[in-house]
């Protein structure tokens, strides 16, 4: 059918029927050309002979354009759409059924649309002439399908790429479709594994019935969220998880299953295991802390104590909460300081301060006080206080001055001169008895002094040396040395030289202890006579003996030919044989008496007074030469008889050799000297911390003439002299010793001895 064709037999138009038939050729074509698709007719060799106006208003062509011309050739189609349309005309002129095709058309301005083309053939008389081309414009329908197939793509990715595990359950409980990450989560190869198994088999058995009761109830009210459950994987491990699940509904509203979100929380929950156990940490350490803690608002008023709070202060937490800390623990003439304080570490300054507080009590108490700012996030919420007693401290630290005042004190009183010499030799301190052994007017005077000018000159090689090795060694003790004065005159001098290290343990001097021994030198040349006297007085007694006897005959003979009757003359000269014969007694008498082998002399004594005056006698060397003394005398001692001097000589003796053996081996020592009572008898030990007595030796200690010390300093007699005077008075005496443990003399006295 082609627009404008009439019948050429006017005659017949006059027909009625014919007019109808016209008219209704004319109002279909009406409604053809007003139809809201595209229709173009198109003859068989492609040209087109009609369009409608909405197929102008689509592709922008009016009829002109297009009519007469070969529709394919306009470019109006892609070429490959051209061959496809060609196609499918071919196919319907051989009888084969119409079909839609969708395609790209492009419009006279040039934009691209999408249209769905249906040709119908047109025959006339039977005889097929054309094809009738109807076009529907589909472009928002295509843009709305891309659009639609793209949101599911992305759909597909966001599905695929999302962090958490993501199931479609039926409402059999049955698995539909899972993300990749859940497989992955659950330990599986792949979804296939996972699909058209029950849900319930990724849960723990003890889970299973909470699940179950929960998807349920996620039917009736949309949604639960959050759960925690515990999953299993596919070896059958257990892992933490948190389920989120929703109702899934049909396009007709029905339920039609369940979307559950898996979140794997193993790391959660080791996290909030680790964080409740570090605040579990921390608040022991707050509870138990010895420390005073206190936890203020950033109004000043009290959140928590702990108990070194309770402990310090007196108050306990409830009794606090909620009041201000100054009406607690702060004096009324600290408060600006308090304030000062707790306004700094608002201000996130930490801040620390020595000051008093007040306890419940009312009573003052020394502490050091920490504040620091509590912070959440960028915002101060608060402020810590710490208090810390340090009264102990404050004691101690006055204890150090006193203590400090006192060594500077001793430091002074010391009777030996101290100096304190820098690594140049340089005196920098003395004490006062330096200043007044050299006979100086003020240490003014020695300070800045060379050391070696208070040496003389002989022996400042020797002073340099052993100076050197102090550094080396540590100390060098008891050097005798020439001292000099401040007028040039010279004096004998001991020195004993430390070295002086700094807090670094850098040396940085000497500490020198010097000794005016001019009295010990004078004494010593006194015990080297005494020594000589007992000597003479051992040779005197062995001469009384020998001369005992022949005086006993002479005066005995002498004594009977005086009886005789015999002439005068000759009893003159046996009168004057025998009274030289007892002069000569006499003197040997007295011989005896000096070499002390004449019976004691006893009287009733104390066995602790006799030891108190010895110790007198010793006090002044045990002092200079650092051997401390412990007694334990025993009270309510009985008195025993005894010869006074003879057991002050038994001491004194085993005094002696002690602080020789503890001075040699240690430079010093301690003495230990116990009395009591041992059934009829006193007990008095002497013991020392030195070197000891060798087992071989121990024996042989009370024996005549024997001793361990070097040839000159000792006779061997003196332990001798004391078994001597100790078993006289019927006692014992004894000694323990093992060596480096120091030696033990025991001595044991009758209480009842006459």
């Amino acid at each position: 059918m082609v627009k404008g064709r009439t019948v050429s037999n006017l005659s017949i138009s006059t027909i009625p029927e014919v007019e109808e038939l016209k008219r209704s050729v004319e109002r279909l074509q009406a409604l053809i050309d007003e139809a809201p698709i595209g229709i173009c007719s198109i003859d068989l060799k492609g040209k087109i002979t009609y369009v409608n106006k909405r197929f102008e208003e689509v592709s922008g062509y009016s009829r002109e354009e297009v009519v007469g011309k070969n529709g394919f050739k306009l470019g109006m189609f892609p070429n490959e759409t051209v061959k496809l349309l060609g196609k499918r005309m071919k196919n319907r002129l051989m009888g084969r059924p119409p079909g839609l095709l969708e395609m790209r058309f492009k419009c006279k301005d040039g934009h691209w649309i999408w249209v769905a083309i249906e040709a119908q053939l047109m025959k006339e008389g039977g005889i097929p002439v054309g094809f009738q081309v109807i076009s529907t414009d589909i472009t928002e329908r295509k843009q709305m399908e891309e659009v639609l197939r793209e949101s599911r793509e992305q759909l597909r990715k966001m599905f695929e790429s999302v962090t958490d595990g993501i199931a479609v359950i039926d409402l059999n409980g049955v698995i539909t479709e899972v993300n990749q990450r859940t497989v992955e989560m659950h330990g599986f190869g792949s979804k296939d594994e996972l699909l058209g198994k029950s849900a319930l088999e990724l849960v723990a058995p003890r889970d299973h019935e909470r699940v179950a009761a929960n998807m349920r109830k996620a039917l009736k009210e949309g949604q639960i969220r959050g759960v925690e459950y515990t999953l299993l994987k596919a070896d059958g491990s257990e892992f933490f998880g948190e389920l989120s699940t929703s109702a899934l509904k049909d396009a007709s509203g029905n339920p039609a299953g369940h979307i559950t979100i898996i979140r794997d929380i193993t790391e959660r929950k080791q996290a909030e295991e680790a964080l409740s156990l570090q605040q579990a940490y921390f608040q022991q350490l707050f509870d138990n802390s010895p420390e005073a803690i206190v936890l203020l608002d950033n109004t000043d008023r009290v959140v928590q104590v702990n108990k070194g709070f309770e402990t310090l202060f007196g108050y306990r937490d409830k009794e606090v909460k909620g009041r201000f800390i100054n009406e607690l623990v702060i004096p009324e003439d600290r408060i600006e300081e308090a304030s000062a304080l707790s306004q700094a570490a608002l201000s996130n300054e930490a801040r620390r301060k020595e000051t008093v507080r007040k306890r419940k009590d009312g009573s003052l108490v020394d502490v050091d006080t920490l504040g620091y700012p509590i912070r959440f996030g960028n915002k101060t919420v608060g402020v810590y206080a710490i208090y810390t007693n340090i009264t102990e401290r404050k004691q101690a630290e006055k204890a150090l001055q006193e203590s400090r005042e006192e060594l500077r004190k001793m430091f002074e009183s010391v009777t030996d001169g101290i100096a304190v010499i820098d690594l140049n030799g340089v005196i920098t301190e003395v004490n006062q008895r330096t200043v007044e052994m050299h006979g100086f007017g003020s240490k003014d005077e020695l300070l800045g002094k060379s050391a070696l000018e208070l040496v003389a000159p002989r022996d400042h090689e020797r002073v340099a040396a052993n100076m050197r090795g102090a550094l080396k060694e540590g100390q060098i003790r008891g050097v005798e040395y020439t001292l000099l004065k401040a007028d040039g005159s010279e004096f004998p001098g001991e020195l004993s030289t430390s070295a002086l290290k700094d807090a670094s343990g850098n040396l940085v001097g000497h500490i020198t202890i010097a000794k005016n021994i001019t009295e010990r030198k004078r004494m010593e040349e006194q015990l080297m006579l005494t020594d000589r006297l007992a000597s003479v007085g051992e040779l005197a007694s062995g001469i009384a003996h020998e001369l005992n006897n022949p005086l006993t005959s002479v005066i005995g003979f002498s004594q009977l030919l005086m009886e005789e009757n015999i002439p005068d003359n000759l009893k003159e000269d046996l009168g004057t044989i025998y009274s030289e014969a007892q002069r000569a007694a006499s003197i040997v008498k007295n011989l005896l008496m000096f070499a002390r082998k004449h019976a004691p002399v006893r009287q009733l004594s104390q066995v602790n007074t006799i030891i108190e005056d010895v110790l007198r006698l010793r006090a002044y060397e045990h002092k200079v030469n650092n051997i401390e003394v412990d007694k334990r005398f025993a009270t309510n001692l009985p008195e025993i008889m005894v010869d006074y001097f003879q057991m002050q000589q038994v001491f004194l003796n085993i005094i002696v050799n002690a602080e020789s053996a503890m001075l040699e081996a240690n430079g010093r020592g301690k003495l230990v000297i116990t009395t009591g009572r041992l059934n009829d008898a006193i007990k008095v030990t002497i013991a020392d911390d030195g070197p000891g007595i060798a087992r071989e030796n121990l024996r042989r200690v009370f024996d005549p003439f024997f001793t361990t010390k070097e040839v000159g300093k000792g006779t061997g007699l003196g332990l001798s002299i004391c078994h001597g005077i100790v078993t006289g008075h019927s006692g014992r005496i004894y000694a323990e010793s093992e060596i480096g443990k120091g030696a033990t003399f025991v001595v044991e006295l009758p209480v009842n001895g006459r």
